[in-house]
């Protein structure tokens, strides 16, 4: 499971960041390289601490990771 570190997560159909991101949703970042992934959200978690943890299914075969 390859990991991206990430500052910015964005649904590709709504740029609001008042919606939480839900299972299923189409999201795009950019991965350390600079470069755009597509993906789709297969889950999601909260730690206690209030870290959300977001796993995505990347486009093309590229594989699954998980977003801080």
């Amino acid at each position: 499971m390859d990991q991206f570190p990430v500052s910015f997560l964005t649904r590709l159909h709504d740029c609001s960041h008042t919606h939480p991101t839900q299972n299923h949703s189409r999201v795009f970042f950019w991965s350390l390289t600079g470069e755009i992934k597509y993906g789709t959200v297969k889950s999601t978690a909260r730690l206690a601490h209030g870290t959300h943890i977001v796993t995505v299914e990347l486009d093309g075969g590229e594989g699954i990771c998980s977003l801080l």
